[in-house]
């Protein structure tokens, strides 16, 4: 969260109407205008959100808490605070040839504070709004291919704020299938023991890029598979929610915090470099990897179409027709001797891996 002094560096960069910052200032000072409970098919609950120090309430699994992840994990959202304080909505009721001023106390479900903008949001389903839509067109209807709700859009225009409309029609549908699994972690709120915790993360530390299965395969009698999930749940250990399916833990990295995962993201683009079939030289004298030993071609008898290699650690020879050899290499049971780029390469993830979340923020900046 903003400190005093950050949101007045805020409110001067959006330049903002004292009106604007005491209506900002008297949402981010109040708590919830009200306890959410959930409906026959919805799962209310609280989400633990690491940005905002504080449980956020979500009153639906199906929209709110998909819209608290986008919030939570995205750059951009500096604050987010559900249940903001009531706002009055003004409106004109037509009767008897007359436009009569009425108005109603609003709740909407969550203020958001990004970097260039601020603004209320209404979460609602796609099928809830066409309703909307239907029952009051004047209120409720697309522009330009988004929902808008003409009464909120009017009370934050005088204070140069915004209000949307999010739809569940926008709604990420590999986050939303990766929430259902993790909704009773999520709702439960357990957290394991420190020294749980403590194993888990060191595991993390000890193979980068680990995947669920791999940790999962790795436990011991350490930590169970619950114990991961609830520190997945709860923000404490990181996987992207937004590209990677949980259910399919075989290919799921997990990282300590999305810094680091942002980090080996940077080596993988331009340091670490698969090796292909073709940086491999068939020459005499070129070195090679075969399983753990290291080869050192001696001749490639281009007549015959045959390799002779020699390993100088087990002073064996070995004979390989070329279409055997450069199936291995294909397979990726003969690879070509790593690099000092690659060696380099290591020892980067091996820092990554063991540095703080602070440090990593920094040194990603400088690379973004």
């Amino acid at each position: 969260m903003m400190s005093s002094s950050e949101f007045e560096e805020w409110a001067a960069r959006m330049d903002l109407k004292e009106e604007a910052k005491k209506e900002i200032q008297r949402i981010r000072q109040s708590p919830p205008a009200r306890r959410v409970g959930g409906g026959r098919n919805n799962v209310s609950g609280r989400y633990s959100s690491k940005k905002m120090g504080v449980t956020i309430q979500f009153e639906s699994h199906k929209v709110e808490l998909p819209a608290i992840y986008m919030m939570e994990f995205n750059d951009d959202v500096l604050e987010y605070y559900d249940q903001p304080p009531k706002i009055k909505m003004n409106y004109f009721q037509s009767k008897k040839d007359k436009n009569r001023k009425m108005a109603y106390w609003y709740t909407a479900d969550f203020f958001v504070i990004e970097k260039k903008r601020a603004y209320w949001v209404e979460c609602k389903t796609e099928e809830h709004l066409i309703k909307k839509s239907q029952e009051k067109p004047d209120r409720y209807f697309r522009d330009n291919g988004r929902w808008e709700f003409a009464l909120g859009k009017n009370y934050a225009i005088q204070f140069g704020l915004d209000f949307l409309v999010r739809s569940s029609s926008e709604i990420n549908w590999i986050l939303q299938r990766n929430l259902e699994f993790l909704e009773d972690y999520i709702t439960n709120g357990h957290i394991p023991e420190d020294q749980i915790i403590a194993k888990i993360k060191e595991a993390i530390i000890s193979a980068p890029g680990i995947t669920i299965l791999e940790l999962i395969q790795n436990a011991e009698e350490r930590f169970t598979p619950d114990d991961i999930y609830d520190l997945i749940a709860n923000n404490i250990i990181y996987i992207d929610m937004y590209n990677d399916l949980i259910t399919e833990p075989e290919s799921v990295k997990v990282y300590l915090n999305k810094e680091q995962r942002k980090g080996f993201s940077i080596i993988e683009k331009s340091s670490r470099k698969r090796i292909s079939p073709k940086m491999i030289e068939i020459k005499n004298g070129n070195s090679i990897l075969w399983g753990d030993s290291a080869w050192t071609i001696l001749n490639y008898d281009n007549g015959n179409k045959k390799v002779f290699l020699y390993s100088k650690s087990t002073k064996e020879h070995a004979e390989l027709p070329i279409n055997l050899f450069e199936s291995y290499i294909s397979e990726g049971y003969i690879k070509a001797v790593e690099s000092n780029n690659n060696k380099e390469s290591n020892k980067l993830n091996k820092m990554i891996a063991e540095a703080s979340e602070k440090d990593l923020e920094e040194a990603n900046k400088k690379y973004e």
